[in-house]
């Protein structure tokens, strides 16, 4: 048994490696204390790094618990921070 609900999902992200390198992924789950990641050469993923929910606009600060052949399983490390709304695109999701 989990220690949390994991909710699924399916939403675009990218994975913020600094220096502006970005990888491109899907959140297929998430939980209040973590989420698994869709990516291609997951085992190559640094121990910790920025995920941005580009669906929603979130940013968490991550560490990799755990990967298979294209997936990680991420705990958060920090609390969301929000993209403020102004800053988003208007566009699929939302309503007009």
């Amino acid at each position: 048994m989990r220690k949390e609900e994991r909710k699924p999902v399916s939403r675009p992200a990218k994975i913020e490696l600094g220096e502006g390198q970005v990888l491109t992924c899907r959140i297929a789950d998430t939980s209040r204390g973590g989420a698994l990641l869709l990516v291609e050469n997951s085992e190559w993923l640094p121990k910790s790094f920025v995920i941005h929910d580009t669906f929603s606009g979130s940013r968490r600060r991550v560490r990799v618990k755990w990967t298979s052949p294209n997936r990680a399983g991420v705990q958060y490390v920090d609390a969301a921070i929000a993209v403020p709304a102004a800053r988003r695109s208007a566009g699929f999701g939302k309503r007009v």
